[in-house]
């Protein structure tokens, strides 16, 4: 039997996280309200680990006839077999890699915590097999810039009975990914999400929230699918619809194309740029705290930093680039709360924020002035990652596909009165605070 004191070590580069006992046993809970009640049925974890889900299902009322494991690491393969001993079903432990395996039998429950490992820690070859072994008439293709733990997901659909259940706990970038979103897309069409549960960092040492899907095999085929992510309640819409949004400007590399005075003719041909994310008690900026180089401006300058480029190793031929500004910008790491930051005289900000502009005719003085309000930062807020401590981080795709109040709505009267507020508050330089309590107070007249 496992002694339960046995520390388990884990494998960063297989992409392991262990699932807390509690949300294990709530997983298996949750799939047993969509199983068939007084049926014996065969269930399947794809990547066991250290038995977790096989002492729930074990500690469950559900009737197994069988309970098929797989892992491609054999220490978790072992721990599994000694526990197995104690099961009051069949067990079958595999030490392989449930993706490459030729698997025949289908399964009523298959319960997983799927491996965690980036795209591009995946060797091409090695996803060039599993997509291929995946597509078929159904899954007509798979993003490239999937993480694994998408592959187990489809993988883990096609093995299903007839009405049987997957339930899976997944990092949350299922919710904010265009990998996760087409996934989503693709189980709407084919089976029924039963369950979509957000779970608060339950990972130990992985900060980030997760989520608990369940899916059942649906008996028909929905003509008409649509995106989990793209259901929002009315009167809101897409950021990216109402902004234009990128990432700021990116150097080649900072300790070149940063000029300093000492810098010389390198920096009396430098333009003016926003580095720092600002301070912190006032949300609209008037000057730049840095300068940069933009290769082409003059040949003796480019001639010069090229030079210098070849002493670190750092020469491209194709050195070309251009500074990114914007009227508002946002630092993507959050604490507490965003705060956007008017950029009064549109100055080049590094790639430290995401700079933006209202799209068509719509003021971005009025556009800062609402995105700063506990409105918009809440809707922002949903689409976060958290990254431990209290900070939050937002990354581009996630911001642009935050759904927030659709200020288009807006009447031109109540637009020209928000217009003379946010322009007050940037010609006095306001506070932090007297942004937000005038943002707040807005909102409330307007929607």
């Amino acid at each position: 039997m496992l002694n339960v004191m046995e520390k388990i070590e884990l494998k960063p580069d297989l992409g392991q996280v262990l699932t807390p006992e509690d949300v294990a046993n709530k997983m298996v809970k949750w799939a047993a309200d969509f199983l068939p009640k007084n049926k014996y049925i065969k269930i399947l974890d794809p990547a066991v680990g250290p038995a977790t889900f096989l002492k729930s299902v074990q500690n469950s009322n559900l009737k197994v006839k069988g309970f098929d494991c797989y892992d491609v690491d054999e220490d978790m393969c072992r721990i599994t077999r000694r526990y197995s001993t104690i099961c009051s079903f069949k067990t079958d432990i595999n030490n392989k890699d449930f993706l490459l395996g030729g698997i025949q039998h289908k399964y009523d429950l298959i319960i997983l915590n799927p491996p965690y490992i980036r795209q591009e820690n995946l060797s091409l070859d090695y996803k060039n097999i599993i997509r291929s072994n995946l597509i078929n008439s159904q899954i007509k293709s798979i993003n490239g810039r999937s993480n694994l733990f998408i592959y187990f997901l489809y993988k883990s659909l096609m093995q299903l009975n007839k009405n049987g259940v997957v339930s899976a706990i997944v990092y949350d970038s299922i919710i904010h990914t265009q990998y996760g979103q087409e996934f989503l897309n693709f189980a709407r069409r084919y089976f029924d999400i039963v369950k979509f549960e957000n779970i608060l960092a339950p990972f130990d040492g992985a900060m980030i929230d997760a989520t608990v899907l369940i899916l059942k095999k649906s008996d028909r085929v929905k003509k008409n699918s649509i995106s989990v992510i793209s259901e929002h309640k009315k009167g809101y819409i897409k950021l990216s619809e109402l902004m234009n949004v990128k990432r700021g400007t990116t150097l080649p590399t900072r300790q070149v194309f940063l000029a300093r005075p000492e810098d010389g003719e390198v920096y009396k041909f430098s333009l003016p740029l926003i580095m720092k994310p600002y301070d912190r008690n006032v949300l609209i900026v008037e000057d730049a705290d840095s300068r940069y180089y933009q290769y082409g401006i003059n040949r003796e300058v480019d001639n010069f930093l090229s030079k210098r480029l070849e002493v670190i190793g750092a020469f491209d031929k194709k050195i070309s680039f251009k500074g990114i500004s914007g009227d508002i910008l946002l630092n993507y790491y959050i604490r507490n709360k965003p705060k956007h930051i008017y950029n009064k005289h549109t100055i080049s900000a590094s790639d430290n924020f995401y700079v933006c502009k209202s799209n068509e005719d719509f003021p971005s003085e009025v556009a800062w002035l609402l995105l700063n309000s506990d409105l918009y930062n809440d809707a922002l807020l949903n689409s976060a990652r958290n990254q431990g401590n209290g900070l939050k981080k937002l990354q581009v795709y996630e911001y642009k596909n935050a759904f927030i109040p659709d200020w288009r709505i807006i009447s031109n009267k109540n637009k020209d009165l928000l217009l003379k507020k946010a322009l007050l508050l940037i010609e006095h330089k306001a506070s932090l605070e007297e942004v937000k309590n005038t943002a707040n107070r807005a909102v409330q007249e307007v929607f």
